[in-house]
Protein backbone atom coordinates (compact mmCIF):
# COMPACT_ATOMS: atom_id res chain seq x y z
CA UNK A 1 0.00 0.00 0.00
CA UNK A 2 3.01 2.55 0.80
CA UNK A 3 4.61 1.64 -2.99
CA UNK A 4 1.47 2.58 -4.03
CA UNK A 5 0.54 5.65 -2.40
CA UNK A 6 4.49 6.82 -3.23
CA UNK A 7 3.98 5.92 -6.64
CA UNK A 8 1.37 8.15 -7.09
CA UNK A 9 2.96 11.15 -5.13
CA UNK A 10 5.94 11.04 -7.97
CA UNK A 11 3.25 10.64 -10.28
CA UNK A 12 1.32 14.20 -9.43
CA UNK A 13 4.59 15.71 -8.65
CA UNK A 14 5.77 14.65 -12.01
CA UNK A 15 2.62 15.98 -13.65
CA UNK A 16 2.18 18.98 -12.17
CA UNK A 17 5.79 19.50 -12.93
CA UNK A 18 5.36 18.77 -16.90
CA UNK A 19 2.56 21.13 -17.17
CA UNK A 20 4.00 24.15 -15.46
CA UNK A 21 7.24 23.49 -17.99
CA UNK A 22 4.60 23.76 -20.92
CA UNK A 23 2.76 26.56 -19.93
CA UNK A 24 3.26 29.34 -22.43
CA UNK A 25 5.12 32.63 -22.00
CA UNK A 26 2.61 34.56 -22.96
CA UNK A 27 0.41 33.11 -20.65
CA UNK A 28 2.91 33.74 -17.36
CA UNK A 29 3.72 37.16 -18.82
CA UNK A 30 0.08 38.04 -18.42
CA UNK A 31 -0.45 36.13 -14.96
CA UNK A 32 2.51 38.00 -13.65
CA UNK A 33 1.14 41.47 -15.18
CA UNK A 34 -2.26 40.86 -13.87
CA UNK A 35 -0.70 40.59 -10.32
CA UNK A 36 1.55 43.14 -10.67
CA UNK A 37 -1.26 45.37 -11.45
CA UNK A 38 -3.27 44.40 -8.16
CA UNK A 39 -0.62 44.76 -5.79
CA UNK A 40 1.20 47.40 -7.24
CA UNK A 41 -1.94 49.78 -7.84
CA UNK A 42 -3.40 48.83 -4.44
CA UNK A 43 -0.33 49.95 -2.65
CA UNK A 44 0.15 53.55 -5.18
CA UNK A 45 -3.67 53.80 -5.13
CA UNK A 46 -4.10 53.52 -8.81
CA UNK A 47 -7.68 52.65 -10.07
CA UNK A 48 -6.74 51.82 -13.13
CA UNK A 49 -4.18 49.42 -12.51
CA UNK A 50 -6.65 47.73 -9.91
CA UNK A 51 -10.12 47.73 -12.93
CA UNK A 52 -7.42 45.78 -15.05
CA UNK A 53 -6.42 43.63 -12.89
CA UNK A 54 -10.17 42.78 -11.48
CA UNK A 55 -12.95 41.09 -13.43
CA UNK A 56 -15.86 43.75 -13.35
CA UNK A 57 -18.43 41.17 -11.77
CA UNK A 58 -15.97 40.45 -8.89
CA UNK A 59 -17.77 40.61 -5.34
CA UNK A 60 -15.35 40.47 -2.44
CA UNK A 61 -16.64 39.08 1.02
CA UNK A 62 -15.67 39.05 4.24
CA UNK A 63 -16.09 37.03 7.32
CA UNK A 64 -16.26 38.90 10.55
CA UNK A 65 -17.34 38.48 13.96
CA UNK A 66 -20.34 40.34 15.29
CA UNK A 67 -19.43 43.28 17.61
CA UNK A 68 -22.82 42.37 19.90
CA UNK A 69 -22.04 38.63 20.25
CA UNK A 70 -18.59 38.23 19.68
CA UNK A 71 -19.55 34.89 18.16
CA UNK A 72 -21.89 35.00 15.18
CA UNK A 73 -20.20 35.40 11.73
CA UNK A 74 -21.63 37.66 9.32
CA UNK A 75 -20.57 37.93 5.35
CA UNK A 76 -19.67 41.76 4.56
CA UNK A 77 -18.98 43.44 1.49
CA UNK A 78 -15.61 44.84 0.76
CA UNK A 79 -16.04 48.93 -0.82
CA UNK A 80 -12.43 49.21 -2.50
Amino acid sequence: MRKINLFMAMALVAGSNAMAETMPADESDAIKKTALDYIEGWYAGDTARMERALHSELAKRMVSTDAMTESARRYRKIDN
